[in-house]
């Protein structure tokens, strides 16, 4: 995961969202928000409508990589997901802020799943949605989540880094960067089991082939330097590898380039590279 930068709506996206946002909210109580809330969305969220069109046209530019899955960063983004389900949260049911772009696998599981942290007993409290069972009676209505802070990393508004770190050397797994007695290690390991990016043996094994790919990339960068070859083609390996999946990858391999002596010799040749 990397933090990612959010580009603003134009005047017209914006205000369609906040007029389909205020009928929602027009509804009588939490149930029937939730309620219109999930039966809405899939008719606003179609192609030809003009501001779903550019929501995900703003998406795709979000994106690390060519339009890859905001969440694993490997597989095809291709599905307008909330942060925040719209089955707990329709009062973001239609904010942008609380959009990211998608893959089938990401969404699927997450899904409405979600909670929230009381920062007073540091304790994590799920607020997903219960189910109703086949023949079963009745669960009460829907009610609004507690208070609390919110328990998945926001790509947008958090630097993913701050709370995970990525191992180059062996598994290339996620692990929780803060310390365990924290509210920050709480939201970090809460998004590695919501999103699965630790339960899917072929992240781990994309990851490991990114880092090969950025090494090589890098290499082939440092031999045309040395060599003299003009800036021009030089600017073309470079936007090779910000196009690369996977470019949390890129980021722990700057952060941890004085931990892996293969590394510090990279980018000790190319010490450019850090900007990219």
């Amino acid at each position: 995961m990397i933090q990612l930068s959010r580009p603003a709506l134009s005047v017209n996206a914006t205000q369609a969202l906040n007029q389909y946002q205020a009928a929602v909210d027009d509804q009588p109580d939490f149930p029937a928000r939730v309620i219109f809330a999930k039966d809405d969305f899939p008719r606003k969220n179609v192609i030809g409508n003009a501001t779903f069109d550019e929501v995900k046209q703003k998406l795709v530019q979000m994106c690390s990589g060519a339009e890859r899955c905001h969440y694993c960063e490997d597989s095809k983004a291709d599905e307008v997901e909330h942060l925040l389900p719209k089955d707990v949260y329709p009062d973001r049911c239609y904010q942008w802020a609380n959009y990211y772009y998608s893959c089938g696998n990401c969404n699927g599981p997450k899904n409405n799943k979600c909670a929230v942290i009381d920062v007073a007993t540091n304790t994590l409290i799920d607020t997903t949605p219960v189910k109703n069972k086949r023949n079963a009676p009745a669960l009460t209505h829907p009610q609004p989540p507690p208070p609390g802070a919110i328990a998945i990393i926001d790509l947008a508004v958090e630097n993913p880094l701050d709370y995970l770190f990525l191992d180059l050397n062996r598994s290339f797994d996620f692990a929780e960067l803060p310390d365990s007695n924290t509210v920050e290690y709480l939201k970090a390991k809460h998004t590695l089991e919501l999103l699965r990016l630790n339960k899917r043996p072929f992240l781990s094994k994309a990851r490991a082939n990114a880092f090969e790919n950025f090494k090589a990339r890098l290499r082939i960068y440092i031999s045309d330097k040395n060599a003299g070859i003009p800036q021009n083609q030089l600017d073309q390996i470079v936007a090779g590898i910000k196009e690369e999946a996977h470019q949390t990858v890129w980021q722990e391999m700057k952060r941890q380039r004085d931990f892996i002596p293969e590394l510090r010799v990279l980018f000790n040749q190319a010490p450019e590279a850090l900007n990219w």
